[in-house]
C-alpha cells in the first residue's frame, strides 16, 4: 500500500466511464513555430520497466470554454 502512495498524487482525478473528473487545463506551447493556448483535458497512462516508469500513452482532447475546472 505505502508503494501505491507513492504513485499517487494527492491531485489525481479519476476519469469514469462517463468522462467526467479527469484532468481539466489550459495547455501553452507551439506547433511548427505557431503558438497555441488550448482548454483540454488529458490522461496518461504509465508502465513499469526495468524498475522504472515510462509513459507508454497519452490522450488530449478539447475541452469547452464553459467548463469549470474540476
Amino acid at each position: 500500500m505505502a508503494e501505491l502512495d507513492g504513485l499517487i498524487d494527492d491531485r489525481l482525478l479519476f476519469t469514469g466511464p462517463d468522462g467526467r473528473c479527469w484532468f481539466l487545463g489550459t495547455l501553452e506551447g507551439a506547433v511548427n513555430g505557431e503558438p497555441f493556448r488550448a482548454r483540454v483535458r488529458y490522461t496518461r497512462t504509465w508502465i513499469r520497466d526495468g524498475g522504472g516508469r515510462r509513459l507508454i500513452a497519452a490522450h488530449v482532447g478539447p475541452a469547452g470554454a464553459d467548463q469549470a475546472p474540476a
